[in-house]
């Protein structure tokens, strides 16, 4: 499992050097803290993260989508699929979708997800947004910087960038993926993505 570190909320410049997204901006939308960490795959199998967030506003906003928030030069997981947790509650490093059950708040452990788009986060409350990645090249290091949430306030449409960066450890031929999401390869590919982030970010 690779390091992880906390990293603020992040504004329009990262958006355009990282996701080309001109004219995102921080907006009310905004990460509480923001971690680093590392999982292990198979080729092409769904591992899911959860990317919280915090509506700084005293208007409600309603989500619309995201989109995944790729790092320069590093190769991307794909994103599958995306829903919403609603609560605090964090749903980490699990595969396959919908999440199996067990360890959730519903009945026989099960994951309540809801739709995210028209989603309704109320005035200073905290979403989870919960995504599921994959990678399709054997023995491939993935890594995603967060997402960016498209969302209305106000009656205006906006965006903001939630950081999270994630490394997917995909396995390959005579490599155990948790092996390669340990190794120093794995461990440089997440400390590259992080420090690129904390430059940007200052």
């Amino acid at each position: 499992m690779v390091s992880w570190r906390w990293l603020p909320a992040i504004g329009c410049a990262l958006v355009a050097m990282l996701a080309g997204c001109a004219g995102a901006q921080l907006g009310v939308l905004r990460t509480p803290g923001t971690v680093g960490a590392g999982a292990p795959a198979n080729p092409g199998s769904v591992l899911i993260f959860t990317v919280q967030a915090r509506n700084t506003s005293a208007q409600n906003v309603t989500l619309r989508s995201v989109t995944l928030l790729g790092v320069p030069g590093l190769a991307a997981p794909t994103l599958v699929h995306y829903a919403v947790l609603p609560g605090v509650d964090s749903l980490e490093n699990e595969h396959g979708w919908p999440p199996p059950p067990r360890g959730g708040p519903g009945p026989n452990g099960s994951w309540p997800l809801a739709a995210l788009s028209g989603y309704v986060v109320p005035a200073h409350q905290v979403v989870s947004i919960v995504v599921g990645v994959e990678g399709s090249r054997p023995g491939t290091d993935y890594v995603m910087g967060g997402l960016v949430a498209s969302y209305s306030v106000g009656g205006s449409a906006t965006s903001s960038v939630l950081a999270m960066v994630n490394l997917v450890c995909v396995a390959g031929a005579g490599r155990d993926a948790r092996d390669q999401c340990a190794n120093q390869h794995a461990q440089s590919l997440s400390d590259r993505a992080l420090t690129y982030v904390e430059k940007t970010l200052y």
